[in-house]
């Protein structure tokens, strides 16, 4: 009776030790799912982290883009980007600049001034310079901006007021010089010392002129005269234009079209 009995207490240890590892296994997948789920946890908040900062820059991008108040200091050479507060949409066209409060129009759909400009190393480093500066810190900034729609629509009418879609070779060196101005706007709002200073911006047509011609000469078309006409579309906008800026880093301003 007594053999039996311990036979018994040895079948219902092994069963308890069963359930005890069958239980133990219970939980070591319950600590790994709660792991995960802090790991997880932990990955959304950052995420959502960066979605915030992200929509913090988009609506500061939006913000400056429709603030009309932006100003350009002068240079020396008082050859500058017209001042956006003096334009309604649409009216920053034809290669035309300030100087000395006059307009003067400099045409660079000409054969004779994208040579010029083209074979210019000042200009060439100019633009090197602007693309480089800040750990690429422009094209970074219009990554974001053209993941929105609302940036990237109120930018475009800035140029294209009247929706033909297009924005042609006269008008390009201008469009391009906008995105410069909203980024140092952004740069200048990022900046903790600037707080409650107004922002004015320091932008030199000159800086974007090499690149903008660079593009003409690459993804454009030759005329009969020598020079090259190009149109991009919003859609080229958004997703060529950091693709050609790209470009241009990597073979360091050099045309590859004559």
């Amino acid at each position: 009776q007594l053999y039996k009995t311990y036979k018994q207490i040895e079948i219902t240890n092994e069963e308890l030790l069963k359930q005890y590892k069958k239980l133990k296994d219970e939980q070591n997948k319950l600590q790994q799912l709660y792991e995960n789920m802090e790991i997880e946890k932990a990955r959304l908040l950052l995420k959502n982290k960066e979605l915030m900062e992200n929509n913090k820059v988009n609506n500061n991008i939006d913000n400056n883009i429709d603030d009309d108040n932006l100003f350009i200091n002068k240079r020396e050479s008082r050859q500058h980007i017209p001042t956006i507060s003096k334009f309604k949409n649409g009216d920053i066209d034809k290669g035309e600049e300030l100087k000395d409060n006059k307009m003067i129009k400099k045409d660079y759909s000409s054969s004779l001034i994208q040579i010029e400009i083209l074979n210019n190393e000042s200009l060439r480093k100019e633009s090197l310079s602007l693309l480089n500066d800040n750990n690429n810190g422009l094209i970074k900034f219009m990554k974001k901006m053209v993941a929105s729609d609302v940036s990237v629509n109120k930018l475009w009418n800035k140029i294209d007021s009247n929706n033909s879609g297009k924005i042609g070779t006269k008008k390009l060196t201008k469009f391009l010089s906008l995105p410069v101005i909203f980024y140092q706007a952004t740069q200048h709002q990022k900046n903790k010392e600037n707080k409650g200073t107004a922002f004015r911006p320091n932008v030199d047509i000159k800086c974007v002129e090499h690149l903008s011609i660079w593009i003409m000469r690459l993804y454009g078309t030759k005329t009969e005269d020598g020079s090259y006409r190009i149109q991009i579309t919003k859609t080229d906008f958004k997703t060529k234009l950091i693709e050609w800026m790209t470009e241009y880093i990597d073979c360091n301003g050099m045309n590859k079209k004559k």
